[in-house]
């Protein structure tokens, strides 16, 4: 097992040419230059796999599904346990069956969340190596929080967590982890021993969070 910190896989999208007129964004008025931004992805890959050394799984991309290459929002990968997703914006729902696909293939442990109320995207969640913290948002709600703390309450053993809303310029992975474009994962070191459970969580209010969302 690989200690937290050492990730040892990668899961990586195309950017289909969708993403420049129809993927979801804050401001309609942003231009994506679609011939540097797959460059700078091919860079990225290869940055992934040849300076850190880790495997790469690569899923293509999807032109119904502008926004698939940012692969965190769809799978929440811990330790041997993924939870598939359920993305808050009803664009991005299918984005999950790729993933899905891909995680399989590596033998983890699938959870799905089967809530229709609930909603989860991966971007909204941070994991700290003792704690997992849910920003709540229009994305993300309470539901959502609750079914990641029940996939991995056993799993990891994370000693606690909180669900905060994240800040209205940023999505909270996103501020803190420049590169959402890959989901990598590998297993922290003594998780097991740290707590059986997660401990309630709380909560944050914050009336800053009136993002854009579609």
């Amino acid at each position: 097992m690989a200690g937290f910190g050492k990730f040892t896989h990668a899961v990586v999208r195309g950017i289909p040419t969708s993403l420049a007129k129809e993927a979801l964004r804050t401001d309609q008025l942003d231009v994506v230059d679609l011939e540097k931004a797959q460059k700078e992805h091919e860079v990225y890959v290869d940055v992934l796999r040849e300076k850190l050394g880790l495997q790469v799984i690569q899923l293509p991309a999807d032109e119904s599904l502008p926004d698939c290459v940012f692969v965190e929002d769809a799978a929440v990968v811990c330790g041997d346990t993924a939870l598939i997703t359920r993305p808050g914006a009803q664009s991005r729902r299918n984005e999950t069956v790729a993933m899905k696909s891909a995680l399989k293939e590596m033998d983890l442990n699938i959870v799905e969340m089967t809530d229709d109320n609930a909603t989860l995207d991966g971007g909204d969640v941070l994991f700290t190596g003792l704690e997992f913290f849910v920003g709540l948002s229009k994305r993300t709600n309470q539901k959502g929080a609750d079914i990641l703390a029940d996939a991995f309450k056993g799993d990891l053993g994370a000693s606690g967590g909180g669900r905060v809303p994240p800040p209205s310029t940023s999505r909270r992975q996103r501020a803190l982890h420049p590169s959402p474009s890959s989901a990598r994962w590998g297993t922290p070191e003594g998780g097991k021993e740290r707590a059986d459970i997660l401990k309630p969580m709380f909560q944050l209010e914050d009336p800053c969070d009136e993002r854009v969302d579609k």
